[in-house]
């Protein structure tokens, strides 16, 4: 008779399989909860994506959705997109009836490809837009919050293979959450793209919305960006305000991630014109 190794190494193994890993389990779920970004490092075979697995079961327990994005192998952005619309695609249940549609939107707007319905599939659809579909992706948790989705919990697995696709690993990491009259969205910072300038004129990388009075044509320039932040300069008359501290036109500053910034100060009756900086998917 056949002998079964009862220690499989070469796939993940189910989360009550997992033994003798509480206290990383716990370790993990209490950074979850903090809503801090974690890096798991060790060598393959070692365990990681089943002990990722076992973190989602447990929280699963108290309603956190977990989202489990394979990049083993990307090679390009359309790659990239289809992993992940792929990861929101598999998850069952409530779920599944909550982004199905959603997901098929976000194919048929940006004319891309995870689903089925996308790419070519509909007459007319725009052009591809695959910065777009990607934020729209990653916009998902924050779209979601509030409507069933207690926390949610996303996890990259094989995440270094992104630096093989020109330009993705800044676009997952860097980005600008726009807060402004007509809605938010949100703006990847990429280096290969700076300065970045955000101002009222149609000719900035972010234009804002001509119902700021206080924003000028162009109010700041991004000029770098680096591991702790961004740093650029004012331009705008009415200057910007991060995280309470004012700067007025010609300073120099640096924007954290997680700052918010003002742009024109937001003058009496005028609506607030916000942008928040985001890291590593946070946005």
């Amino acid at each position: 008779m056949r002998r079964m190794n009862p220690f499989p190494y070469q796939r993940p193994i189910l989360p009550e399989q997992v033994i003798d890993r509480d206290a990383e389990v716990q370790k993990l779920l209490s950074w979850c909860d903090s809503a801090m970004l974690v890096r798991l490092d060790a060598p393959r075979r070692y365990g990681k994506t089943s002990l990722v697995r076992k973190v989602f079961h447990e929280a699963g327990k108290h309603g956190t959705v977990g989202v489990l994005c394979d990049l083993k192998g990307v090679l390009t952005l359309s790659d990239v997109i289809t992993r992940l619309g792929r990861s929101y695609a598999q998850l069952r249940g409530p779920l599944e009836k909550m982004l199905r549609p959603v997901l098929t939107s976000i194919e048929l707007e940006f004319n891309v490809s995870f689903m089925g319905a996308g790419a070519g599939a509909k007459l007319g659809a725009r052009p591809g837009n695959e910065e777009a579909a990607l934020f729209a992706l990653l916009d998902l948790p924050q779209r979601f919050a509030g409507k069933g989705w207690q926390a949610v919990i996303v996890c990259f697995d094989e995440f270094q293979d992104v630096l093989a696709v020109p330009a993705a690993d800044d676009k997952l990491r860097s980005a600008i959450q726009v807060t402004q009259a007509s809605g938010e969205r949100s703006h990847a910072i990429a280096g290969d793209a700076l300065p970045l300038t955000i101002g009222r004129s149609r000719g900035q990388a972010i234009v804002i919305d001509r119902r700021h009075q206080g924003v000028s044509g162009q109010h700041v320039a991004i000029e770098a960006i680096d591991d702790a932040g961004a740093h650029g300069v004012v331009h705008g008359d009415n200057g910007i305000v991060i995280d309470g501290v004012a700067r007025a036109p010609g300073d120099r500053f640096d924007w954290l991630p997680g700052q918010t910034m003002v742009l024109g100060g937001a003058l009496p009756g005028e609506p607030a014109c916000t942008l928040v900086l985001a890291r590593d998917g946070e946005h």
